[in-house]
């Protein structure tokens, strides 16, 4: 169980949300119980998972302040079980002072959703 604070892009109000998570068959989940409503993402990965409920919480207008969320973090494939993620630097390999938990708390000013960071990975890929 993680918690995490969330942003509303209307009016920068605040709300804390506990996060869980769980492992099915071949599938991840995480999700959340927030303003009565049940949010889940489901991936093959637990980032990927993380990703759609981050993408779900953004369509509702409400951004995580966590390192996960923000645009330069991908996960390795062989970390596809864990909460570890990569904080990228264009032009820079990603080294284990890089390493962090996607759910490590952290004050986010803007906000993404999982296109962005994919298309972010792509870019930093290239800048190598």
């Amino acid at each position: 169980m993680y918690l995490i604070d969330l942003v509303c892009f209307d009016d920068l109000s605040v709300k804390q949300c506990r996060i869980e998570t769980e492992e099915a068959k071949d599938e991840f989940l995480v999700h959340c119980l927030f303003d009565e409503r049940a949010v889940i993402g489901i991936g093959d990965s637990m980032f990927t998972a993380f990703q759609k409920l981050m993408d779900q919480l953004y369509s509702m207008h409400y951004g995580m302040n966590c390192q996960g969320a923000k645009q330069n973090a991908m996960q390795s494939a062989m970390a596809y079980a864990s909460d570890k993620i990569y904080l990228l630097t264009l032009g820079q390999q990603a080294m284990k002072k890089d390493l962090v938990s996607m759910f490590e708390p952290v004050e986010l000013t803007m906000y993404c959703r999982s296109d962005e960071q994919l298309e972010y990975a792509q870019q930093w890929l290239a800048s190598l």
